[in-house]
């Protein structure tokens, strides 16, 4: 709910982590087997208004088949 500064910066070095194995191409299935923390959670298809602010700004510049991330919210971490 409301990290340490220790604590979010801990979290923020391991979603860095995930996210340059998964842009240097190490397949999402194996990098969630070996990261218990991972919440696989699919939004679907959606038009740009429909995303959730802290995404669509980020979702506008990826390229196909790319990342983003990490993005903080007030529920966590994440990487698209």
């Amino acid at each position: 709910d409301s990290p340490s500064s220790a604590e979010l910066a801990d979290a923020t070095s391991r979603a860095s982590a995930i996210l340059n194995k998964l842009q240097s191409g190490t397949p999402y299935a194996i990098v969630a087997k070996q990261e218990k923390t991972l919440q696989d959670t699919d939004l679907g298809w959606r038009g740009a208004g429909e995303l959730p602010s802290a995404f669509a700004d980020e979702v506008g510049k990826m390229k196909k088949d790319g990342f983003a991330g990490p993005i903080k919210t007030g529920n966590g971490l994440h990487i698209l």
